[in-house]
C-alpha cells in the first residue's frame, strides 16, 4: 500500500510537471513572437536608417560640390581674363611737332586717295612762311590710313592767316590743299576725283563741307585751261 501511494504521488508530480511544461511552452510562444516582431522591426529600422542617413549626407555633399564647381569656374574665368592680353588701340602717327601751346591745332586726317602720302609741308600763300618737311625719312601714310597733323599758326604767320598744305605722293605727284581750315575743324578726309580735296565737318557752320569746287577752280585757273575738269594732280605743285 505504501508503494502504491508512492507511485501515485510520483504520477501526480509527473502530471503536474507535464501540465507546467505545456503551459510554459504556450506562454513562451507569444513572448518569442513578440521578440521576433521586435527583432524584425529593429532590422527594418536598421535598413531604413542608412537610406535616410545617406540621403541626408548626400545633400550637403552635392551642395558643397556645386559651390566648389561654381568657385572653380569663376576662378578659371578670372585667370583666363588675366591671361588674355587686352588689345591695344593702334597708335595714331603724328605729322609735325607737338608743343602743347594754346594756339596749337591738331587735325585728324585720313588718306582716302589711291596713293601713299610720303611728304607733308605747310606754307603761306605768299610763300614767306614754310614749315619744311613734316615727315621723317621713310615715314608714310598708306591709303585708308589716318594720322594727326599738328600745326601752330601763331608760331608761323599768325592764326588769321590762311595756310596751304602741300602733299607729296609716292608716285612723284604733289597736290596742294588751299586755305586749310585749321581753325574750323578737328577731322578731315583727303579725297580724290578730278582733284585732291578734303571733306570735313565745319564747327562754325555746323555742317559737312567740301573743298572740291574750290580746288577744281584753282586747278583750272593755274593750268590756264578752259576745261574746269583739267587734271589736278601733276608732277609739279599747282595752286
Amino acid at each position: 500500500e505504501r508503494t502504491m501511494r508512492k507511485i501515485r504521488v510520483m504520477l501526480a508530480w509527473i502530471l503536474v510537471m507535464l501540465l507546467l511544461t505545456g503551459c510554459g511552452s504556450q506562454a513562451a510562444a507569444p513572448a518569442s513572437d513578440e521578440v521576433a516582431s521586435e527583432a524584425a522591426a529593429s532590422e527594418v529600422a536598421k535598413e531604413e536608417e542608412p537610406e535616410e542617413s545617406m540621403e541626408e549626407s548626400v545633400e550637403p555633399v552635392a551642395e558643397e560640390s556645386a559651390e566648389e564647381s561654381v568657385e572653380e569656374t569663376e576662378e578659371a574665368v578670372e585667370e583666363s581674363s588675366e591671361e588674355s592680353p587686352v588689345p591695344e588701340e593702334p597708335q595714331i602717327q603724328v605729322a609735325g611737332n607737338v608743343t602743347g601751346t594754346e594756339t596749337e591745332k591738331s587735325v585728324l586726317l585720313t588718306n582716302n586717295t589711291p596713293w601713299t602720302i610720303t611728304g607733308i609741308e605747310i606754307i603761306t600763300p605768299d610763300g614767306n612762311e614754310w614749315t619744311g618737311p613734316m615727315l621723317t625719312e621713310g615715314e608714310t601714310f598708306q591709303t585708308s590710313e589716318s594720322f594727326m597733323l599738328v600745326f601752330d599758326p601763331a608760331a608761323a604767320a599768325g592764326i588769321e592767316m590762311d595756310y596751304n598744305v602741300i602733299l607729296t605722293f609716292a608716285e612723284g605727284k604733289e597736290a596742294r590743299l588751299h586755305g586749310f581750315p585749321f581753325q574750323d575743324t578737328a577731322e578731315a578726309v583727303i579725297n580724290y576725283t578730278d582733284v585732291v580735296f578734303i571733306e570735313y565737318f565745319s564747327a562754325t557752320k555746323n555742317e559737312m563741307k567740301s573743298s572740291y569746287k574750290n580746288e577744281l577752280a584753282i586747278s583750272w585757273s593755274s593750268q590756264g585751261g578752259d576745261d574746269p575738269n583739267a587734271g589736278c594732280v601733276t608732277d609739279g605743285v599747282f595752286n
